[in-house]
């Protein structure tokens, strides 16, 4: 082969090598292309990761089982989860509203509604649900269908449109409520909204009568041009202020004082914002002026109330008619005088502290007491209210008003007393209704075992020592119950005169030969509604009060009177009404009663006897008895005059009905029927079970009115009677006959109790006399009511 020449063959294979190398050479610059555009890709594609996972909304892909496929970091701060938590869980699990009967059909229509907005709440963690903005978009990839959705916490936003819903309501109250008239105008004078302060001065009623109509027909014909020049001026951007009269619907005129602003409304349009007070009083006081100061001297002269002047040196400068009657001065006397003489020294110092603080401007409008030494050397306490005089801007002096607080402050020292008598009577009554149940078991037990004992054997001696010493101590509950008001009354119509009169022959016994008792019946007496046995203890029990202050004899003079009583002479003696009233009072010619004794005289276990000869309820129980029949009682008493105690009570209207004779004892109180005890003291309940037991009665016991309901329920006879106390725990005696009326209508009822602190007493729900056993009761007593009331 000669040199320098190739076979062709060879030839060809290094083209073909050629070709494939160049072909090699453009696959690679192509790889080399697409691995640039790859990389680039994944940038993308990691700074959009980057960009959803610190998005400030929280991202969501949602499958079609409403499980997540896809959270960011937001989603997992916002609700409070790891992304392995969320990625476990579905929407159920943060959507309180999720429903999975409606998911189905939900995500269809989340196939078919592209990019949808809207609000929800979300459930973080700790369970605390967050306001939520989502915007929801359907996607596919890979043919699969995805719910893309972008939650944004609105809580700030919601926050904020509460604040400005709030701030909104602020101001309509405000606009709504103020004392002047607040309205806004069109350009062309429209009234567009007024408030109530508004309607009122136009004398509509409501806001349509005058909305939409232009303002200058409520103005006076004189006064148009004026406003709407002023009109025109604020339309211009000028705040104007300016005076006119305007015509209500119902015709009257009144005079208002405006002051208008420009204001843009929502379209941008300049409207009239106007503020208007009614000047029409101002006006009037104007023309008043004259006639106010002609009037001043008038009033000056004829005040109630002490109304005098002094200069800034103490000195008076006029005094009025009031004051020269309180002061005992003569007009021409004060004004030679100094304030200095009529106050005591202590006084005087306040009353200068007073003055200088008016100067100053302080408490310009307080008012302070002070005593005040009248001419007749008497102190009284007077309530003052001073004020600075100026002239020419300079204090020039003082006025001061004064009233006499005498009486106020008796009323109010009345008050106090009421309301510990008050505090004292609850904690008596109180612990007179626990005594009430004891002694029902003492004097009941008592009974029983004196029956079992013969007479003559020495335990029989001490049970019946027991017996009195309950029967005291009985007696010592019922003085209690009656100053804390909370005895059992039985209030009828009564004659105090016959009242007095059938007592006469007891009451001097009571009161010896030594006292002599005088009775002066009042002609056409009223009648009164009250416990007659009460009232009749009352008055024994002033009588010997009386009998005790006169050891050495004396006089009692008892009288009965009608009586009107005004308002003012109500509150002095404590009464609740004015009006008519029946007077019985008391009068001996004993030492009489000091004032700070006066002051104690109705308190319990006060008394100005001997140690051991008063227990010092007397006067206390009285005054319970009376204050829980509707009236009062009143003491005038001076040392060395005697006393008088007068007791008001409220007349009343009908007719007294004549005495009924009292129910016959039935011949024998032996039975056999039913008889449900209920109690809640288990002391009561088992004297009560044991007696009726001893008189051949079947008895059934409960603790309350629930627990007599299940007994009777479950009972497969007949019940006939049931035995109750009025107030029990859980359900009263009342509540139980209400219940058992509806359930059992042939059970007779029987109620006991120990005290009237008991809505049932005070509404008369039932008669006391037919069906009522008042605690402690006897063995005796107990099994004659029981036979009384079964065989009414």
């Amino acid at each position: 082969m000669p040199c320098g020449k190739r076979p062709k063959a060879m030839s060809d294979r290094a083209n073909r090598l050629g070709d494939e190398i160049a072909q090699l050479r453009r696959q690679l610059a192509e790889l080399q292309a697409s691995q640039a555009r790859l990389e680039q890709t994944e940038e993308q594609l990691r700074f959009m990761h980057f960009s959803i996972e610190h998005a400030p909304e929280g991202a969501f892909w949602v499958g079609p089982d409403a499980r997540f496929l896809y959270v960011n970091d937001t989603a997992c701060r916002t609700l409070g989860y790891s992304r392995e938590e969320l990625l476990s869980m579905t929407l159920r699990d943060i959507d309180p509203y999720f429903s999975a009967e409606a998911w189905p059909e939900k995500w269809q229509l989340t196939q078919q509604g592209g990019t949808q907005t809207f609000e929800s709440r979300h459930r973080t963690k700790d369970g605390k649900l967050i306001p939520v903005e989502i915007t929801s978009s359907y996607l596919e990839f890979n043919g699969k269908g995805y719910a893309c959705a972008f939650a944004r916490d609105i809580s700030a936003r919601k926050k904020a449109a509460k604040e400005l819903k709030e701030s909104e309501n602020r101001l309509r109250a405000i606009f709504e409520s103020a004392p002047i008239s607040i309205k806004l105008l069109s350009q062309n004078g429209i009234l567009v909204e007024m408030n109530q302060a508004g309607l009122a001065m136009v004398e509509a009623d409501r806001p349509e009568l005058v909305l939409g109509r232009p303002i200058i027909e409520f103005i006076v014909p004189e006064y148009r041009d004026t406003f709407t020049s002023c009109s025109q001026r604020v339309l211009l951007g000028e705040k104007v202020g300016m005076e006119y009269e305007i015509i209500g619907l119902k015709g009257t005129r009144r005079l208002l004082e405006s002051h208008a602003t420009p204001l843009r409304n929502a379209k941008g349009e300049i409207c009239v914002l106007a503020v208007a007070l009614d000047a029409t009083d101002h006006r009037r006081a104007k023309e008043a002026l004259v006639q106010s100061e002609e009037r001043y001297r008038e009033l000056f002269e004829n005040a109630n109330d002490t109304i005098f002047t002094i200069d800034l040196q103490g000195n008076f400068t006029s005094v009025n008619n009031a004051g020269e009657r309180v002061l005992g001065y003569s007009r021409e006397e004060a004004l030679r005088m100094n304030i200095a003489n009529v106050l005591p020294p202590g006084q005087l110092e306040l009353a200068r502290g007073a003055q200088e603080r008016s100067l100053r401007g302080e408490d310009t409008a307080a008012i302070c007491e002070l005593e005040i030494n009248t001419k007749n050397g008497k102190q009284i306490p007077l309530e003052i209210s001073p004020s600075v005089i100026h002239r020419e801007g300079k204090p020039v002096g003082f006025q001061f008003v004064a009233r006499d607080v005498s009486e106020r402050r008796r009323l109010e020292d009345r008050v106090r007393a009421s309301q510990k008598m008050e505090a004292v009577g609850r904690l008596a009554g109180g612990v007179a209704h626990d005594f009430n149940n004891l002694l029902t078991a003492v004097l009941g037990y008592s009974d029983l075992l004196l029956t079992e004992i013969e007479p003559g054997l020495p335990m029989r001696e001490d049970v019946e020592a027991i017996k009195k010493a309950g029967q005291r101590a009985a007696m010592l509950t019922r003085q209690l119950l009656a100053f804390s008001r909370r005895q059992i009354l039985l209030p009828q119509l009564l004659d105090l005169n016959v009242v007095v009169s059938n007592l006469d022959k007891i009451l001097r016994r009571l009161l010896g030969e030594d006292i002599d008792l005088v009775f002066h019946p009042g002609e056409g007496l009223g009648i009164v509604k009250a416990d007659p046995g009460q009232i009749e203890q009352v008055l024994l029990n002033l009588a010997i009060n009386s009998r005790d202050a006169m050891p050495r004899g004396g006089k009692l003079v008892i009288q009965t009177a009608n009586a009107e009583v005004d308002r003012t002479e109500a509150l002095r003696l404590g009464l609740l009404h004015a009006g008519l009233y029946v007077v019985l009072s008391v009068t001996d010619t004993g030492p009489g009663i000091d004032e700070a004794a006066r002051d104690h005289l109705f308190e319990p276990f006060f008394t100005t006897k001997e140690q051991g000869k008063g227990t010092g309820l007397g006067l206390s129980t009285v005054y319970g008895t009376v204050k829980q029949s509707g009236g009062s009682i009143a003491v005038e008493s001076e040392p060395d005059k005697g006393a008088r105690f007068s007791i008001y009570l409220p007349r009343a209207d009908g007719v007294i009905k004549s005495p009924q004779p009292p129910a016959a004892i039935p011949a024998s109180l032996r039975g056999s029927e039913t008889v449900l005890v209920v109690e809640d003291e288990d002391a009561v309940r088992d004297l009560v079970r044991s007696v009726l037991r001893t008189y051949g009665y079947n008895v059934l016991e409960a603790r309350h009115g629930v627990e007599a309901l299940q007994v009777i329920g479950n009972y497969p006879d007949r019940v006939h009677l049931v035995l109750t106390d009025l107030v029990m725990p859980r359900m009263g005696g009342l509540q139980l006959a209400e219940q058992l009326a509806q359930l059992h209508p042939g059970t007779k009822m029987l109620y006991m109790s120990g005290y009237t602190d008991s809505v049932v007493f005070r509404e008369g729900a039932f008669d006391l006399n037919l069906a009522f056993l008042q605690k402690p009761f006897s063995p005796e007593v107990l099994v004659e009511k029981t036979r009384s009331v079964l065989d009414s």
